[in-house]
């Protein structure tokens, strides 16, 4: 169940690709936090984590209805972000030396 919601992160992931934007708005509400903590654990900056969670949630915009019926919604996100991750240290991208973790 999401945070004060009735229903679950499927059902509002479904609510949201049948074109629901509140469902949307609920979503980021719900893993946003978590997803940028993930996230800081692999960029160790919480300014990239935050900057790649914000991608991560704009690439669910623009890839609505991509979730296999094999894994979670969850699951799924939280893979999407990972790679972004990846990604970005592959990248040699530079970490933030002020939010950097010791």
């Amino acid at each position: 169940m999401l945070k004060g919601q009735a229903r679950s992160a499927e059902e509002a992931y479904r609510a949201f690709c049948a074109g629901e934007q509140e469902a949307f708005d609920q979503l980021m509400e719900a893993f946003q936090q978590p997803l940028t903590r993930f996230l800081q654990g692999y960029v160790h900056s919480l300014e990239t984590a935050e900057s790649l969670a914000e991608e991560t949630f704009v690439e669910l915009l623009l890839h609505k209805g991509r979730l296999r019926r094999q894994s979670s919604f969850e699951v799924f996100l939280f893979s999407l972000a990972q790679r972004k991750a990846i990604k970005h240290i592959r990248r040699g991208r530079p970490f933030s030396r002020q939010n950097k973790l010791h």
